[in-house]
């Protein structure tokens, strides 16, 4: 057993504790940035196929449309945190017709569980 100047044992317990802290931080951090890289990669793809589409003939999504598919999500998605929320109004700024031609309410949220999932949500998504 050590013994220090003072008597008493210092606990290392609290240094454990101090990098368990930073560790989840960065964790956290990570997640965060992955999410963030999945949405913009999904974002790019979703107007590639928009433009593609345009060539080909298909009529743009208008902005009518994307208002009334963000303003669904936030009344039938009631069940997402707001981080969730937020990032599936993104997406459906840009898949707003994918969105609102999905009647079923159990295709709907596996819709969304699916396209979350494919941000990096995989965790607390309760339907």
């Amino acid at each position: 057993m050590t013994s220090y100047s003072s008597g008493k044992r210092k606990p290392c317990g609290t240094a454990f504790n101090g990098v368990k802290e930073s560790l989840d931080i960065i964790g956290t951090s990570l997640r965060e940035l992955a999410s963030e890289r999945k949405l913009r990669r999904l974002q790019v793809d979703a107007r590639a196929l928009a433009d593609a589409g345009q060539e080909q003939g298909g009529k743009p999504q208008s902005p009518q449309c994307r208002h009334e598919a963000t303003q669904r999500v936030q009344q039938l998605e009631t069940y997402l945190d707001p981080p969730r929320v937020m990032a599936l109004a993104d997406l459906v700024a840009i898949a707003a017709d994918m969105y609102m031609t999905i009647e079923r309410e159990d295709y709907r949220c596996a819709w969304v569980a699916l396209k979350l999932k494919e941000m990096g949500f995989v965790d607390g998504i309760s339907i």
